[in-house]
């Protein structure tokens, strides 16, 4: 990956939605060569896909400890079946960090009967700074 291929990401990264004659444009090369490259690295995995992150004012947290004795991987399995926008898995006293939405009641209340979480806590959030 040289450095026209690292422009390319950042400006993808910071709106997915630019055009590639605006990119070629900018880095001052043609717009077939950033339409080969963007496919380069999509078939390298290096972009893996072009989304759309909505911006939600307020998510409410819910930080869960998880038991070392059961799969992880199918605790979250399970929980990505829930009305949840983004689970992490972190270090630290909790084990997984949920964002959710209004929600929060009914996926406390549904994640509360998985078997392997052992206790599980709420936050909402205030405001982002």
């Amino acid at each position: 990956m040289d450095d026209i291929d690292k422009e390319i990401l950042s400006k993808l990264e910071k709106n997915s939605r630019t055009p590639f004659l605006q990119i070629a444009d900018d880095l001052k090369v043609s717009e077939g060569t950033i339409r080969q490259r963007v496919r380069k690295l999509q078939d390298k995995g290096v972009i893996k896909s072009f989304t759309i992150d909505i911006h939600k004012k307020h998510s409410d947290i819910i930080a869960m400890e998880i038991n070392p004795d059961k799969p992880l991987r199918q605790i979250i399995s399970k929980l990505k079946e829930l009305d949840i926008n983004k689970i992490y898995t972190v270090s630290g006293k909790y084990n997984l960090i949920c964002l959710v939405g209004d929600n929060k009641k009914n996926i406390i209340e549904q994640a509360s009967i998985i078997e392997g979480i052992d206790s599980i806590d709420s936050f909402k959030v205030i405001d982002e700074v």
